[in-house]
């Protein structure tokens, strides 16, 4: 090939290659600069070979810098294309491999505080919410282990960067003004190069997402029944939201690989419970996931719904301890100060009527009277409060399902449940707890009254020490849970070590439900935690539906019917 040809061929790989980037075929990129860089080798070793040997070159010294330039040129496209294709690979092969453990868990809550508000150091009698505020300034949707596809303008950026860097330290290595303004210029025309591959590569790029998101709403709307709920006027506000969260969902997979390589490998493995429960746990966990995302949407709400009130009165469980020591009307008029400062506005909150309104700002009600508004109030913020959060779990579950099929089973919902209670409430407990307590707080001064005086009229049943002592560690583990299924699960293993027995003969049976409560009775009253009334009606709230009807919910029954043998002018 002669030299005119070599240098022509040079210049085709190069604009070649460049044209492949523009249509983003970076593999015919990649050999297009690799035959430009043997034609430049080649041309100069044999201009090499002309001088040394024969001493007549074949290239004068502006074509060698001109090839040399082209070789440079193409060697940083090449390493700029093999630095994607690596970044590409290790992100893929992160994802698929990631394991979510307790630290990876308690990082993902860094914006979700698990501990919240301000409570006096004096209710250390359950875990409180510590001082502290809920910071919104991060949105839910960053996500510092980002997994979505970048965008070419954003790769062009990063690339810009680094050759701005490189020819930085070049530029102030040029000893003369024209080697500075040639390396300016060629800088110049890098970035206007990099800049026409990016606008290019950005059109196929936009192109091919608004493609994928039509595609994408259209299996939504199937799925949920859009058109056909809306022509019979049946469509509703959830239905919109399941729609565009799930249409979401689609194409977040589309675009990551990781989600798309867990559900291939739950279907191959539809009975792997591990699969199923890591798959889950990477969706929630990952605040870019469009459910992901709307899980924490719905725990900043729950918290702009608790946090507020139990603030504000909070104090009230401080105060309720030194009643006794305070005059009557010093007390209702604290009451009084107390009951019209909370919020009814807050959640729907509500009064029932102007009279009660009326009834409540009455310097001379009694003292029976405030209590029963204020226990009212209180009560009425968090059943609004529960009901959203019903709602809440009840569209997760949907989308979760709907999302990944062989979780379609009754397995496989009990699962999603169990995830999703471990999950949605982590962070929002302790708050919920605080609320409970301001709820039960009388009930919670006559329990721990009668956990002292142990009344004589109270039936109570002969634990042995050893079974007490395991009860009572058992039921200060309930209390620091913050999942309603593992609570249940405690409790109904709590039951049924207290149920089972043996005679002398060492034969084990099982008591009935007579011997059960005075036995259960002694133990409640011998652990001494007031604030398991609180805990008691976070079960019953948020328990699932399945668990009411089965062993859970008959455990819960029983230790409420110890709770309501102590408190017999409980609310």
């Amino acid at each position: 090939m002669s030299d005119e040809n070599i240098r022509r061929g040079v210049v085709n790989s190069f604009r070649k290659a460049i044209d492949c980037e523009q249509q983003n075929n970076d593999v015919e990129a990649y050999r297009n600069y690799l035959e430009g860089l043997a034609l430049v080798a080649a041309a100069l070793q044999q201009d090499a070979e002309s001088s040394w040997s024969l001493g007549n070159p074949t290239l004068t010294p502006k074509e060698r810098k001109s090839l040399i330039g082209f070789a440079r040129q193409s060697v940083d496209r090449l390493v700029l294309l093999l630095d994607k294709q690596d970044h590409e690979s290790s992100n893929v092969f992160k994802e698929t491999t990631e394991i979510m453990d307790n630290e990876g868990v308690n990082q993902i809550y860094k914006d979700l505080p698990a501990e919240g508000t301000a409570v006096q150091k004096s209710l250390e009698m359950v875990p409180s919410p510590q001082k502290g505020i809920v910071r919104k300034e991060v949105p839910c949707e960053q996500n510092y282990g980002m997994r979505c596809e970048e965008s070419p303008i954003a790769r062009m950026q990063h690339e810009n960067k680094l050759l701005m860097a490189r020819y930085s330290s070049r530029l102030q290595a040029a000893s003369t003004a024209i080697q500075r303004q040639n390396l300016q210029l060629e800088l110049e025309r890098r970035l206007t190069e990099n800049a026409a591959i990016a606008r290019q590569r950005q059109e196929v790029w936009e192109q091919r997402r608004s493609e994928v998101a039509a595609r994408c709403l259209k299996i939504a709307e199937i799925k949920f029944k859009i058109n056909e709920k809306i022509k019979s006027g049946t469509i509703t506000e959830m239905d919109f939201k399941k729609h565009r969260v799930y249409a979401a969902a689609l194409q977040y997979e589309e675009e990551n690989f990781w989600l798309k390589k867990s559900k291939q490998d739950i279907l191959f493995h539809p009975q792997d419970e591990k699969l199923q429960r890591d798959i889950i746990s990477q969706i929630l966990f990952d605040r870019v996931h469009p459910i992901g995302c709307l899980l924490c949407q719905m725990q900043y709400a729950v918290l702009d719904k608790v946090n507020p009130i139990i603030t504000k009165h909070q104090t009230l469980l401080v105060q309720k301890h030194n009643n006794t020591r305070c005059s009557n009307g010093n007390c209702i008029d604290t009451r009084h100060q107390i009951l019209s400062g909370i919020d009814h506005g807050l959640c729907n909150l509500s009064m029932n009527g102007s009279d009660d309104h009326e009834a409540a700002r009455k310097h001379d009600a009694s003292e029976e009277t405030i209590v029963q508004e204020e226990w009212q109030a209180f009560y009425r913020h968090f059943q609004n409060i529960a009901i959203d959060i019903r709602h809440d779990i009840k569209l997760l579950e949907t989308l979760l399902i709907s999302l990944i099929e062989p979780l379609n089973t009754e397995k496989g919902r009990v699962i999603v449940t169990e995830m999703l209670h471990q999950v949605y409430f982590a962070p929002i407990k302790s708050y919920l707890i605080v609320l409970l307590r301001l709820i039960t707080h009388e009930d919670e001064l006559e329990f721990e009254a009668a956990m002292l005086t142990k009344d004589d009229s109270t039936e109570m049943g002969s634990v042995e020490e050893d079974i007490s002592r395991q009860v009572c560690g058992m039921l200060q583990h309930l209390i620091s849970l913050h999942s309603p299924c593992q609570m249940l699960d405690i409790l109904v293993t709590v039951l049924k070590l207290l149920a089972s027995t043996s005679d002398e003969n060492n034969y084990c049976k099982s008591l009935g439900a007579d011997d059960l409560l005075p036995r259960l009775t002694s133990v409640v009253i011998s652990c001494g935690l007031p604030s398991l009334l609180a805990e008691v009606m976070y079960m019953e709230n948020f328990m699932p539906t399945d668990r009411a009807l089965g062993e859970g919910g008959y455990s819960l029954t029983v230790l409420q019917s110890v709770m309501s043998s102590l408190l017999p002018h409980s609310n």
